[in-house]
């Protein structure tokens, strides 16, 4: 299995502000079942305060770093504009088992009009990986969904799952589904490791052929294997378990599932406190 050593110019385009710390969001599930149990009910030790308030703080700092870098956008805006937004991508909970990795925000001139799966109750990615857990999990997150966003993202982070894009800025033109090929990479190497680093996830699940220039930072390609891998930036380092596959769309749930199966089934085998 590959092992990938990256380096990323984050810092370069960190701003010097960052927002005020939010209150601690550690959700409560609506129904937890399945592999992945709240972390309050499975006996983990929570990490202390002190710990939990610095990865929020390093977490927002990126965020902001985020919002504020026109690196991607310089001589092409009209491929590609409005990086997201401090506060667009929720914190993610204390303890991670699983970041999944869409490949952008939605075309700006598209029927979506640059939503996305944290914005849109209706985003079509959302929509399908809610229906591949609940079929993984026994959860309810598509009924939930239904009735309530914020109850739906409460119950899916209070799984310890996440979710973030591989390149921050979104398409311009309305037939554009993904920004260019080697606008992915560049933003991923810029942003996404040091996001990987700082979420510290058991795993990571790429979704969607366009996500693969951020995927093959971690020697992976959209094949559904289970890979490990080892990323280092200037803010850290991450080891962990990852695999890039199809997107839950357009009749290829049950590949989605088969990889999602796959790497569930290979993480109970690496704690007790899945068992």
């Amino acid at each position: 299995m590959p092992t990938v050593a990256l380096s990323s110019p984050q810092a370069a385009c960190w701003p010097n502000w960052f927002p005020s710390s939010s209150p601690s969001s550690e959700p409560t599930p609506t129904k937890i079942g399945g592999l992945f149990p709240s972390p309050r009910r499975d006996g983990l030790v929570t990490p202390r305060t002190s710990g939990r308030n610095e990865r929020g703080g390093r977490w927002r700092i990126i965020q902001a770093g985020i919002a504020g870098c026109g690196q991607c956008i310089r001589g092409q805006a009209e491929i590609v504009g409005s990086p997201l937004n401090v506060g667009e991508i929720p914190d993610p909970p204390t303890t991670v088992d699983v970041v999944f990795v869409g490949v952008a925000p939605t075309s700006l001139n598209g029927r979506h009009k640059g939503r996305h799966f944290w914005s849109n109750v209706n985003d079509p990615l959302r929509i399908g990986l809610f229906s591949v857990l609940d079929g993984l999990l026994e959860s309810q997150l598509r009924a939930v969904n239904g009735r309530s966003k914020s109850a739906a993202d409460d119950d899916f982070r209070a799984r310890r799952l996440f979710f973030i894009h591989s390149c921050k800025v979104r398409p311009v033109p309305g037939e554009l589904r993904a920004p260019p090929e080697a606008v992915v990479a560049s933003c991923a190497r810029r942003h996404l490791v040091d996001e990987i680093i700082a979420i510290r996830p058991r795993a990571v699940c790429f979704l969607g052929h366009n996500t693969a220039p951020a995927a093959a930072l971690l020697g992976l390609s959209i094949d559904g294997r289970i890979a490990t891998a080892n990323v280092r930036s200037e803010t850290g380092e991450w080891n962990g378990y990852g695999v890039a596959t199809v997107q839950p769309v357009r009749g290829a749930e049950k590949r989605t599932a088969l990889a999602v199966r796959r790497l569930f089934a290979e993480l109970g085998g690496l704690t007790a406190h899945h068992s």
